[in-house]
């Protein structure tokens, strides 16, 4: 079975949130996972970068270089 893979776009970008603080929720949304923490490395999710649900943890999210 293949992990399904998110890329949040940076903040300004087209699909991605408003640059400045608003509230939209799907920025609001965008901004709360990039701010999540991987389970794995302890660091921000983050924009452009690769990350999946982690299957062991509801809600958890992974880094994919990471899993």
């Amino acid at each position: 079975m293949t992990t399904p893979t998110m890329n949040l776009a940076p903040p300004g970008s087209k699909y991605g949130p408003c640059q400045m603080d608003c509230p939209h929720p799907r920025c609001k949304r965008s901004r709360k996972a990039a701010a999540t923490v991987c389970l794995r490395c302890g660091q921000e999710i983050g924009y452009e970068v690769n990350h999946t649900a982690d299957p062991a943890k509801a809600g958890a999210l992974v880094h994919f270089a990471c899993r």
